[in-house]
């Protein structure tokens, strides 16, 4: 029997720093109240809607134990034919250096389930001379062991920050799960570890004492890779008082990947951002991506933002904030 290989790596945000989680486990508990958010992601939009990917997340910080907890579900759907949902938790440690530089050093472990549709795939078995069979093609049961996957999937990350600045490290997949639909079992069918850098600052215009209302811009890059993948973001958050955008350069080492833009508005506990991917690579038609995000942080009242200030809690690159 023959097996064809198929090359990928992860579903990619470009709202990333919605849920950083996802990014660095080391990236949470930048509030001490509930904090939720849901980012959703419609790519390829031209191809049918291709790819849907959906996450929701939670994530909290006990300034007792210094120590921030989170949890997130992600939902990809490829193309309604291969669909994978990600369960995962989320501990962060808090050491603060100084009043004003702290380091989180994080972990995240979750339960990863893959699931194949093969009514919707088209096995050589399917086909003819002709093409597609006529008659009405059934799937060729022997051409895979299994249609679902279960498995065990790990992150860690590391992160220093700031008002003003912050740099971090994550490894993902630190399992390298398999992802083998068959008994093959060679090295080929693992998830390789993915890793990441991230690495920006705060600069604000106006005057020291009203920073709420001041000019800000968080110039900031994304590195990754993934196996053979390499890919840079890089770009700028920016606002002032309720409004605020973006604007990054998505890049492979092969080629250029994707403009992003993003426009939003935040009102108290609630945060709202759309962002737009311009396709710039040689894919030479509308396959963009939309993209939704919401914020809900339950500790916005002047009460905790009083607390929060007063043991600085809030001390953190504002892109990152509710």
């Amino acid at each position: 029997m023959t097996y064809l290989n198929i090359s990928a790596q992860d579903p990619e945000f470009s709202q990333f720093y919605v849920v950083p989680q996802y990014m660095n486990p080391a990236m949470i508990g930048f509030s001490e109240s509930p904090r939720f958010s849901l980012l959703a992601r419609d790519q390829m939009v031209s191809f049918g809607h291709a790819y849907l990917t959906t996450s929701l997340n939670y994530d909290q910080h006990f300034y007792k134990i210094r120590s921030s907890l989170g949890a997130g579900l992600i939902a990809d759907l490829a193309g309604d034919i291969m669909n994978t949902y990600q369960l995962s938790g989320y501990y962060a440690y808090q050491l603060d250096v100084s009043d004003n530089f702290h380091i989180n050093a994080g972990l995240g472990l979750g339960y990863l389930m893959q699931h194949l549709k093969t009514g919707e795939a088209l096995f050589t078995s399917g086909l003819n001379a002709n093409g597609p069979n006529q008659y009405g093609w059934v799937p060729d049961a022997v051409s895979l062991d299994r249609t679902t996957l279960h498995r065990i999937d790990a992150s860690a990350g590391v992160i220093g920050y700031s008002q003003r600045f912050f740099v971090g490290f994550s490894a993902k997949h630190l399992t390298t799960p398999s992802l083998d639909f068959t008994t093959a079992g060679t090295d080929d069918n693992k998830l390789p570890m993915q890793f990441s850098g991230q690495i920006g600052g705060t600069f604000y215009l106006g005057r020291e004492f009203e920073n709420e209302d001041r000019f800000y811009v968080t110039p900031n890059v994304l590195l990754v890779n993934q196996g053979s993948f390499f890919q840079t973001n890089a770009g700028f958050y920016a606002g002032k008082r309720i409004l605020f955008s973006g604007l990054w350069f998505r890049h492979t080492l092969a080629n250029a990947d994707a403009l992003i833009i993003l426009a939003g508005i935040k009102a108290k506990m609630f945060k709202i951002g759309y962002s737009y991917d311009f396709t710039i690579s040689g894919l030479k038609t509308r396959a963009g991506a939309h993209e939704l995000s919401m914020t809900f942080d339950f500790g916005y009242n002047d009460n905790s933002a009083l607390r929060q200030r007063q043991r600085k809690s809030y001390e953190c690159p504002i892109m990152f904030r509710p």
